[in-house]
């Protein structure tokens, strides 16, 4: 039920987004993918670049279904790692932070994007 919820809100965002980045094509969407993306390291050019891959072929399909094409996702912060989600503070105390690798950015490039009420994998 809770990624059920967690789905319902980032589709809310991503409509009222969408409506404002329609003004401006250049615009993008961060959203946060809890599972179905992961990231995919490539060598260009004797560069190192991270970029999105659609794990989840339920995940493809109603990403399809609504105008997104994996290819308009992009890592959103490509130099962040998995073990900077723990940090240990100087008095010993250890907190947790988001998992900043889940984050991708959409590029929204189309006059039309078709977005349901809610996306379960």
């Amino acid at each position: 039920m809770k990624n059920k919820t967690t789905m319902l809100v980032m589709l809310a965002l991503m409509q009222v987004l969408v409506t404002y980045a329609q003004h401006n094509p250049t615009k993008e969407i961060l959203v946060f993918f809890k599972e179905g993306v992961q990231q995919e390291s490539k060598i260009v050019n004797g560069r190192s670049l991270k970029s999105a891959l659609v794990t989840s072929d339920r995940l493809k399909t109603s990403l399809k279904d609504r105008g997104i094409e994996p290819a308009m996702l992009e890592v959103a912060m490509p130099s962040f790692k998995e073990k900077d989600t723990v940090k240990i503070l100087p008095d010993g105390r250890v907190i947790s932070r988001p998992n900043m690798s889940k984050l991708y950015r959409l590029r929204v490039n189309v006059i039309k994007l078709r977005i349901c009420h809610s996306v379960s994998l």
